[in-house]
């Protein structure tokens, strides 16, 4: 009776977590400090982390929406994150890679370039959200055109963690300029910050070069941001209080 109550989740995580032999490592003889066993597990539930970063987007788009506003949102941070995905995207083009291989890139593109634009609509900079967006274009067109070398899009795209650890130093310096993080979605940043961290085990698991630190250190700006979104909220007011109250 306990093997076939046990058997789905053993199925589960023979499937998705971990092989069998890790299995009886840690389940059956209760090794848990079995080295390979809990590598292969923390990388397994890591990656599965990183997938938030794909809806993560979607949050901070749905704030803005239900916010009608994107006060505390840095423009110059979102678009260097756009352009971070970007380049993935346009390597994975130049190399002909399947649709399937890089998909979830192009949907994380998308998200940001309707971001970028909610973000200028908000400022009442419609047309140059527009403006900008035909820029945008323009540039993804380059990236994988054979106006640009291979070679330099291939550079750009081993590097593009610089890019993503400006932004999130550039939203932090206009968190801590404006003593709030605004429209800033805190389970946006929290998914991020879970699927930073991610990568970073995996980059410093493969390898101790300059691009696994640059992981490292982006993770480190992702808590950065999770903790100023803790720091800078705002306590509800009397007369927030006094409704809930009076609702009570």
């Amino acid at each position: 009776m306990a093997e076939e109550q046990i058997s789905p989740l053993k199925d589960f995580l023979i499937t998705y977590i971990m092989p069998e032999k890790c299995y009886e490592h840690l389940f059956l003889r209760l090794n848990l400090t079995h080295g390979p066993c809990v590598k292969i597990v923390l990388s397994k539930i890591l990656s599965m982390w990183m997938l938030g970063e794909l809806i993560a987007p979607v949050l901070q788009i749905w704030v803005v929406l239900q916010g009608g506003g994107a006060e505390g949102l840095s423009l110059v941070s979102v678009l260097l994150q756009l352009l971070a995905v970007s380049i993935h995207t346009a390597v994975c083009i130049l190399h002909n890679f399947p649709i399937g291989a890089y998909g979830e890139s192009v949907f994380v593109l998308v998200q940001f370039v309707l971001l970028v634009f909610l973000i200028q609509y908000y400022k009442g900079n419609t047309i140059s959200g527009c403006v900008l967006l035909s820029v945008y274009s323009g540039v993804m067109y380059l990236l994988t055109s054979a106006l640009t070398p291979a070679v330099v899009v291939m550079t750009m795209q081993e590097w593009s963690v610089l890019l993503v650890i400006t932004s999130r130093l550039i939203q932090a310096g206009c968190n801590m300029k404006s003593g709030s993080t605004g429209q800033l979605s805190g389970a946006s940043v929290f998914l991020v910050f879970l699927a930073s961290l991610g990568r970073a085990f995996q980059s410093t698991r493969e390898s101790h070069s300059l691009h696994s630190q640059a992981c490292v250190l982006s993770s480190c700006c992702s808590l950065l941001l999770l903790i100023q979104i803790q720091i800078y909220r705002k306590p509800p007011t009397s007369r927030e209080t006094t409704k809930r109250k009076k609702e009570e």
